[in-house]
């Protein structure tokens, strides 16, 4: 299974609990959402991949490597700056920053859906000139993160997610939603796999109550189909994660 690097954590519990619970044993590989996509283009084996955004999955469909109909929401996320927690105080938002002229870690947004989210917002809120000549480039949401760690970059744009599993780091701003499309993080079959019927299966756990429980505690919120209230909601929510794409005018 492919799954993007702000999985990490979830996904190998979720996995090892699958696994004990049926026998079947899930393998996993993480990393950026547009890379896994043209790994997967390119020939990758792969039964499941969980994209961090929905253009990763678009472009998959688009070529007719998803089996049609297995495209499921499952999740959503936020965009947080993090700083290390002993400059919590001296670092308390994007403004703050920028007015002290320190560095900034975005995923590269080229590759990274998160990149992109992050890009996106700074232009929304006026602050892409000002942080451009001082930006720094991550492959990943987990490498970016690594930067504000390391003490490279005074702060970082990252998922809430991935500020949950890092000790030392702390949140200092959750971005408005409004200043960046909807972070859907949707789920497929990719129609290389020869276990489809286990693929949607695994997918099916993934939208359980007891795997939600698991994303909750790493700061995800759930949207997964079987856990909306009414089918309204899910056109809704189906047409939100579309507009991560309109909104950029891709389709």
């Amino acid at each position: 299974m492919f799954a993007a690097s702000s999985l990490t954590d979830s996904m190998q519990q979720l996995a090892q609990e699958y696994e004990e619970k049926t026998g079947v044993r899930v393998d996993l590989s993480f990393g950026a959402s547009s890379r896994l996509a043209q790994q997967i283009s390119r020939g990758a084996p792969a039964d499941v991949m969980i994209s961090a955004g929905a253009h990763p999955v678009d472009g998959l469909e688009d070529e007719g490597l998803v089996v049609e109909g297995s495209r499921r929401p499952l999740l959503t996320n936020r965009l947080a700056l993090v700083v290390r927690a002993a400059d919590a105080e001296r670092v308390i938002s994007l403004e703050g920053l920028a007015e002290a002229g320190g560095m900034l870690a975005i995923a590269d947004p080229d590759f990274a859906p998160a990149g992109v989210y992050a890009k996106e917002a700074l232009i929304r809120l006026g602050l892409w000139e000002v942080f451009e000549p001082r930006l720094v480039y991550g492959a990943n949401v987990r490498t970016t993160l690594g930067y504000v760690e390391s003490g490279n970059v005074a702060a970082a744009l990252v998922y809430q997610t991935d500020a949950f599993v890092s000790e030392g780091i702390a949140v200092v701003e959750t971005l408005p939603e409004g200043v960046h499309a909807p972070i859907v993080y949707p789920a497929v079959v990719l129609e290389a796999s020869d276990k489809e019927e286990q693929a949607a299966a695994f997918i099916d756990f993934l939208e359980s109550e007891d795997a939600s429980h698991v994303f909750r505690a790493a700061g995800f919120e759930i949207v997964a189909m079987r856990l909306l209230p009414a089918a309204d909601s899910l056109l809704t929510l189906v047409g939100l994660e579309r507009s991560i794409c309109l909104e950029r005018g891709e389709s």
